[in-house]
């Protein structure tokens, strides 16, 4: 269960670092009497570090969560200054004015590149925090495919001019969504979800 609001928030560091103090002294103590106490007792131990363990490491995971969401802008605006520069590479030296290319392809392949760039970064904005949360990954990718949306619907707002980045973005987003839905059925029946 996510925190919602700044006491929450508080609480589950508090538990998380009062967690971290516990492993550490059951550490130090399973160390010291290791050689007496008896095999069942060791085991109970194991048991509760386990649990605290994998306690802490979900609250872990559901806090990065959100700045997960960065890696698909970061690699999307990555990947759009990798295609120019290549697209600039190839542009004809007789052609180039001014530091610009004047190719008759240039202005369609910046496009393509655009496109494919929004695509990988709106398949990853959206497979990146579902893959970090651990439980409920549909609808943290869900919950990341309608911010994404909201979002390259307020950038297209003023003109209504629906780009082929933003045609890409919705569809690449899309696209990892319905991956993640279609992923959730695996492991309850031993397969995928049936299909109607």
């Amino acid at each position: 269960m996510l925190p919602k609001n700044e006491n929450e928030m508080h609480e589950a560091f508090t538990w998380v670092c009062k967690s971290f103090a516990r492993r550490c002294c059951f550490v130090a103590c399973w160390a010291g009497r290791s050689g007496q106490s008896s095999m069942t007792r060791r085991e109970g131990h194991r048991v509760e570090y386990r649990r605290t363990v994998s306690a802490s490491a979900n609250a872990l995971r559901w806090m990065l969560v959100v700045p997960s969401l960065g890696v698909g802008i970061g690699v999307a605006i990555f990947a759009a200054f990798i295609s120019m520069d290549l697209l600039m590479r190839l542009c004809p030296a007789d052609q180039v004015e001014s530091g610009a290319c004047m190719a008759s392809w240039y202005g369609t392949a910046t496009e393509i590149s655009f496109a494919l760039a929004t695509a990988l970064g709106a398949v990853l904005f959206v497979a990146v925090p579902s893959t970090v949360a651990p439980t409920r990954k549909f609808e943290v990718a869900l919950l990341a495919f309608a911010t994404g949306v909201c979002f390259v619907g307020y950038l297209n707002w003023p003109g209504m001019r629906f780009m082929p980045e933003a045609i890409a973005a919705v569809l690449g987003g899309g696209n990892a969504c319905m991956h993640r839905w279609r992923a959730r059925g695996v492991g309850r029946s031993g397969g995928c979800l049936p299909h109607r």
